[in-house]
């Protein structure tokens, strides 16, 4: 899969879920058609290697996903 950061961001913004609980966020791969969450999850595949090899950090993926502010 060739996909860049920003794409992979792109695609999992569509599955940030705003919890009842306290206003946290997470993300629900439910939130998207079937059809397209095999892509985020390669999207989130691909950034969660990002953070292993210590191109990006958890705290910017979040910020940038619309996880935290």
């Amino acid at each position: 899969m060739s996909i860049s950061y920003e794409e992979a961001v792109s695609k999992l913004k569509k599955a940030v879920k705003t919890s009842h609980i306290d206003n946290q966020k997470h993300l629900d791969l439910t939130l998207v058609d079937p059809i397209q969450r095999e892509d985020l999850q390669k999207a989130l595949m691909f950034v969660k290697a990002m953070i292993v090899r210590g191109e990006i950090s958890d705290s910017q993926f979040k910020s940038d996903v619309g996880l935290e502010a």
